[in-house]
């Protein structure tokens, strides 16, 4: 999946977590390109990217590592946390990297 971009979260942000869930980490979502595959399922900047096919996130290069271990046109699952509470699950076919797409 591409269109997103994000440093480590903050402390503030790992708060957020619903650790009675077991959710202990994650990445923010930062940007989002206007166009993208991750802006056509509705993924916007703040939301904290929990999972990835059932595989919990850590940092940036976890999600980078699925990313590349799963592929371009195969299916993966994400799970999201919007605000404090709201929980996105949504499938999506992942994509390859649009040329105009380079990490800023």
């Amino acid at each position: 999946m591409d269109g997103i971009l994000r440093p480590p979260l903050t402390i503030a942000e790992a708060r957020r977590f619903p650790t009675e869930k077991g959710f202990r980490s994650g990445i923010g979502i930062d940007y989002v390109w206007p166009g993208s595959p991750a802006a056509k399922l509705g993924i916007k900047p703040g939301d904290l990217l929990l999972q990835f096919s059932h595989n919990p996130i850590t940092s940036v290069a976890d999600f980078q590592k699925w990313l590349y271990l799963y592929g371009a046109e195969t299916k993966a699952q994400l799970v999201l946390l919007r605000g404090d509470t709201e929980h996105l699950v949504t499938e999506m076919t992942l994509e390859a990297r649009p040329a105009w797409a380079k990490p800023r």
